[in-house]
């Protein structure tokens, strides 16, 4: 064992030959002889990245890293000089390759959809239109789903079973399927939401005749009329509220009891589904010729009519679909004869009143909202005055103005935003009685009468009246 030791000791005592050193050494000697593509062996250590290397020794980039970082440099440098020779010959626009900055293309400003104030302004405009058949005052109008306009029925000289179709593109009128029922005045036409028109009640011979309970639907994709369930009462000059849930509410009317004629304050619901009528809870008051309008809230506004014992009514009624109840609406300063003009735009109710002697006229607005009436501006003399309750018709305009007109009278426009009434400019008689239009005797004498208004899907409004219509464009022709 000692010997072993003695053994190493010896050998930690001899010298280590410097093997690097050595390898420096032969290399230096051999350094004239060495070619290009030989390997130069490099003393280890570590270097800062970026610094520069040795020299006569290769970088990051020796050998053939190297020759192909040179040759990607080469190129990219001909990509950069050819780009700018080509964009400075105009071969090549920067605004063709870049995306457009906002300091060098401008925004596309805006289309303007205002009228400049320069431009001209526009007058309402009135023109007569032709109708076939023998159409008589007390009939209907409504609009179909289509654009067009279905008129029905009508008294006079006898009750009518005919139907007609304008068309107001076409701006022509046509027949089309007569009903099962003679309905001389007194009806009414409800569009239902399936399409259908709903036609129930009215006189069956004209005026003075006894009402009848039957109904009929209008099919327009067909143009015929099927009979469906008839009212629980006869009854003619009622009112019909289509409701939210797609039922019809049928409310007063003239009704005959004890062999006379009486003010009824009975109402129905017609269901669509079924095609049958039912009774509902009774208005407080007795209505020959109310009007109704639906409210926002789902409820209707009852307004107007008369009975023997109060042949005007102010009072207005409420009925709530949900429980099928009435309650009175708050009372309103309104005088005389009473009838819904129009809902206007916001979900208030127009209402417009005449006294019975044609003194004065008025009109209310009703807030289902805050449950109150505000007084507006009183409508001129013109408007509503003498038979208020049956004496021309009301329409909404595409703007939220109202439009009053009867033939005798040029017509009223109200404006729901100022509160004011304006003439609608419309033709009168006998002033112009070269529109040719047919004359008809009424209580008041000589005159004409306005049986609807029914606005066109293009904004302008056609007035029906005895074998003849008229048509208003609000906007009118340039002056």
């Amino acid at each position: 064992m000692d010997d072993l030791r003695e053994r190493f000791a010896a050998l930690d005592r001899l010298p280590v030959p410097d093997l690097w050193s050595d390898v420096e050494r032969r290399l230096e000697e051999s350094a004239l002889r060495a070619t290009a593509g030989d390997l130069v062996p490099v003393r280890p250590g570590w270097r800062r990245v970026g610094a520069a290397s040795p020299a006569g020794t290769p970088g990051a980039f020796g050998g053939r890293r190297g020759v192909a970082f040179i040759a990607l440099a080469a190129l990219f440098a001909a990509l950069v000089i050819g780009g700018a020779i080509a964009v400075g010959s105009g071969l090549i626009r920067l605004t063709s390759i870049l995306p457009p900055s906002p300091s060098i293309v401008p925004p596309t400003p805006s289309v303007v959809t205002t009228r400049s104030p320069d431009a001209s302004p526009r007058s309402a405009s009135w023109s007569v239109v032709s109708r076939t058949g023998s159409g008589q005052w007390g009939g209907t109008a409504t609009l179909l789903p289509d654009g067009e306009v279905l008129a029905v029925g009508g008294g006079g000289s006898g009750a009518l079973t005919s139907a007609e179709l304008y068309d107001p593109v076409a701006g022509r009128w046509t027949e089309t399927g007569s009903m099962h029922a003679p309905r001389g005045g007194g009806q009414t036409a409800t569009l239902l939401p399936d399409g259908q028109v709903l036609v129930a009640g009215g006189d069956q011979l004209g005026l003075g005749h006894p009402p009848q309970s039957s109904v009929e639907l209008y099919d327009p994709a067909s143009g015929t009329w099927k009979e469906t369930g008839s009212m629980v009462l006869a009854r003619s000059h009622h009112s019909a509220t289509l409701l939210s849930d797609g039922r019809v509410l049928v409310a007063g009317g003239i009704v005959v009891f004890n062999n006379g004629y009486h003010a009824s304050k009975n109402a129905e619901l017609y269901d669509p589904a079924s095609g049958t009528w039912t009774a509902t809870r009774s208005m407080r008051l007795g209505r020959a010729a109310p009007t109704a309008a639906l409210l926002p809230d789902g409820r209707v506004l009852v307004v107007g009519g008369s009975d023997s014992a109060k042949p005007d009514l102010q009072l207005a009624e409420l009925y709530d679909p949900r429980s099928g109840t009435w309650t009175p609406a708050p009372s309103f300063a309104g005088a005389g004869a009473c009838r819904i003009a129009a809902s206007l735009l916001d979900g208030r109710v127009l209402v417009v009143c005449a006294e019975t002697n044609g003194a004065r006229t008025s009109a209310e607005v009703y807030d289902p909202a805050a449950g109150l009436w505000a007084h507006t501006g009183s409508p001129p003399k013109d408007c509503c005055v003498g038979e208020a309750a049956s004496r021309g018709s009301f329409v909404r305009l595409a703007d939220g103005r109202v439009l009053w007109k009867d033939l005798v009278d040029a017509g009223e426009l109200y404006d729901p935003v100022s509160g004011t009434w304006t003439t609608a400019g419309g033709p009168t008689y006998p002033a112009n009685s070269s529109w040719g239009l047919p004359l008809v005797v009424t209580d008041e004498g000589g005159g004409y009468y306005a049986d609807t208004l029914t606005l066109l899907p293009d904004g302008r409004v056609l007035m029906t009246t005895l074998g003849a219509s008229l048509l208003y464009d609000p906007n009118g022709a340039q002056q």
